[in-house]
């Protein structure tokens, strides 16, 4: 985004806002409001899908408490029957201030659920789920959800792929071959 001055220069436009300036990259974290959970999800406590079980009281190991809630009321409003549905700027948020490979875990986790109440995403998310795993050096989270096209159901572009393969490198080679014959089947 740029402004237009009147002496004909470009400056690009610099928003403030406390979610943007912080992202979640140091020892605190400042959830949006409107992705904040509700008191109703906070005093429901905890949810229960197949074979796993949600506690908001109980964060995992290296899981941040205020990620963990946002984790379990995106999931509890995930539900069918539940009535508010949430809004896709959740995954994007969760994925983009994921510090520690447990919380990029339970993030896949979100995202599965998301996908399988075949709920929508952007290419955008799908190169944000990338970064982070390039990020966080968890690459075989990356490649597991694009080799399950059921349960993830990712739309990755050529550019997220290659950026991929290049971030595989000579060391996990085998990896870098499954995604180079996975581009039929996204391309």
């Amino acid at each position: 985004m740029f402004s237009f001055v009147a002496n004909r220069t470009l400056r690009p436009l610099v928003r403030k806002s406390p979610a943007l300036t912080l992202l979640g990259r140091g020892l605190t974290t400042v959830i949006p409001k409107n992705l904040q959970p509700t008191e109703e999800e906070i005093t429901k406590a905890n949810v229960t899908t197949k074979g796993k079980e949600y506690r908001m009281d109980s964060p995992p190991a290296n899981v941040r408490p205020d990620i963990w809630q946002l984790v379990v009321s995106t999931i509890m409003r995930v539900d069918p029957t539940y009535a508010r549905v949430p809004k896709r700027s959740v995954l994007h948020w969760l994925l983009q201030n994921t510090t520690t490979r447990e919380e990029l875990d339970v993030a896949i986790d979100v995202l599965q659920h998301w996908r399988m109440r075949m709920l929508p995403i952007t290419q955008a998310t799908t190169q944000i789920v990338a970064e982070t795993c390039i990020r966080l050096e968890a690459p075989d989270v990356f490649v597991a959800m694009l080799m399950d096209r059921w349960k993830y159901r990712q739309l990755p572009i050529n550019y997220n792929m290659a950026k991929f393969i290049r971030f595989l490198g000579g060391e996990r080679l085998d990896d870098a071959f499954r995604l180079f014959a996975l581009y039929p089947f996204y391309g």
